[in-house]
């Protein structure tokens, strides 16, 4: 009796202990470039995601949004962008520190830029 009690419960455990499933990271930061900056960034993303779009935003230390970029993603792993140090008015920005964010699909990255004139 406690053999089939002890089988039971090692075919239960055995059932449970399945591996471990891990879920692809849908966006990470792979480069940024120059940072600190004074005229253009080069920003390299990496991307699971075959379709759809990539937000960018950049923040101001004051947590004003500066600039709001939509890419759209067509199967590329690793996307590129350019920054000109511009707002969405295509204004100059100011010496500063700012917050470039990228959201793609559930992930969200952020990274400190500094921008000097």
């Amino acid at each position: 009796m406690l053999d089939r009690i002890l089988n039971f419960y090692e075919t239960e455990l055995s059932i449970v202990n399945k591996p471990q499933v891990t879920i692809p990271e849908a966006l990470s930061i792979h480069a940024m470039y120059p940072n600190p900056t004074n005229s253009s960034l080069t920003l390299e993303f990496l991307t699971d995601l075959n379709n759809g779009l990539a937000q960018i935003t950049i923040i101001d230390i004051l947590g004003r949004q500066v600039k709001n970029v939509d890419i759209p993603l067509m199967g590329e792993y690793k996307n590129t962008w350019v920054w000109d140090g511009l707002d969405d008015f295509k204004r100059e920005l100011p010496t500063g520190i700012y917050i470039l964010t990228v959201t793609s699909g559930q992930t969200i990255e952020s990274r400190k830029v500094t921008l000097l004139k």
